[in-house]
């Protein structure tokens, strides 16, 4: 068993640099501050925890284990990029990205968050009872052919676009989840071969 412990100071990922947060299970733990134009890279088969405050204008990627973000600060990374394990954000601070790709993996949380750009969603869970908000101009794209599931009482407001791109079905799973579709806001159905489908279980 290993503890990484970030107790105060500050992380810097400079534009085109990384830093990795890896390791064959253990825990990170992060209390420091987070900035920088790089990006911070999650990749441990075990938990990490942030709680410190971030900023700039980074990318945040999880491919591998439980990281939960409960941050001090208003979050605002540049993209977040979730290619695996589960990711949480629970701070009662808002997060704000530009851009935000789900692929084969679990956002969940009861944080807020605003999407000011573009995102996808493939093969993944949207879980938590956080809100997910499409601002205005911004697309949220769903792309089958797996199941998506949205969960555990998940709200999306979309004042933009909010494409189910076909052949796929989305799952409206335990707690199911809600779509509140506003003045602004547009959603397609969009089928290739095989039909869009909105599924509710449980």
């Amino acid at each position: 068993f290993r503890r990484v412990l970030f107790r105060s100071g500050t992380l810097n990922a400079g534009a085109g640099a990384t830093l990795l947060f890896t390791g064959n299970g253990g825990t990170h733990s992060v209390n420091a501050l987070m900035t920088g134009a790089g990006t911070y890279a999650f990749n441990n088969n075990g938990t990490s925890s942030v709680t410190g405050s971030y900023t700039g204008n980074s990318t945040l990627s999880v491919s591998n284990g439980t990281v939960t973000f409960n941050a001090s600060t208003a979050m605002t990374p540049g993209a977040i990029v979730l290619t695996g394990g589960t990711t949480s954000f629970n701070s009662a601070q808002a997060v704000s990205t530009a851009s935000l790709t789900l692929s084969s993996a679990t956002m969940a949380g009861s944080g807020n968050m605003t999407l000011t750009g573009s995102g996808t969603m493939n093969s993944s869970v949207l879980t938590g009872s956080g809100t997910l908000t499409i601002g205005a101009g911004a697309s949220f794209v769903t792309t089958g052919p797996n199941t998506q599931v949205w969960s555990g009482g998940r709200v999306v407001e979309n004042l933009g676009s909010l494409t189910f791109a076909g052949p796929q079905s989305v799952r409206l799973d335990t707690g199911g989840a809600t779509v509140n579709n506003k003045a602004t806001g547009v959603v397609t159905f969009r089928s290739e071969e095989h039909t869009s489908e909105l599924q509710s279980r449980g």
